[in-house]
């Protein structure tokens, strides 16, 4: 079982889509217990479409995170706003690319149902995360 809390974790400045942008149909509140698990894919934040091969095979690098509950909401309706995420899947999972200033998009399976970018993040370095000195 994985220890949620001794998970590192990034804070996000995240905009998730309307259903009519084709996003969720619900906007999401992240309470306490929520368990809301997306995906994210270092992405430029204005694609909306994931990169598959000829067999619809994922061409990108899907990080999993656990949606904590925001820091500030932007957009009560969306849910847009700025949220610590934890990297859920770490040091299985290569999260090294998710560092300040890194852009994003939010997936749901193949669908892309937000953007954000990277604010700050306790993810070790990475000569850290490989042992090296």
């Amino acid at each position: 079982m994985i220890d949620v809390e001794a998970q590192p974790r990034i804070v996000a400045e995240i905009v998730m889509l309307s259903s009519s942008d084709g996003g969720r149909t619900r906007g999401i509140t992240i309470e306490p217990d929520s368990r809301y698990m997306p995906h994210l894919a270092i992405d430029d934040r204005a694609n909306r479409k994931a990169k598959t091969d000829a067999n619809n095979q994922s061409l990108e690098h899907y990080m999993g995170v656990l949606f904590e509950p925001a820091l500030s909401v932007t957009d009560p309706a969306t849910g847009s706003g700025e949220y610590p995420l934890r990297l859920m899947y770490y040091p299985r999972v290569d999260y090294s690319t998710l560092q300040a200033g890194v852009t994003f998009t939010v997936r749901e399976g193949g669908r892309i149902v937000g953007h954000g970018v990277v604010v700050s993040s306790t993810l070790p370095a990475k000569h850290e995360q490989s042992g090296e000195q």
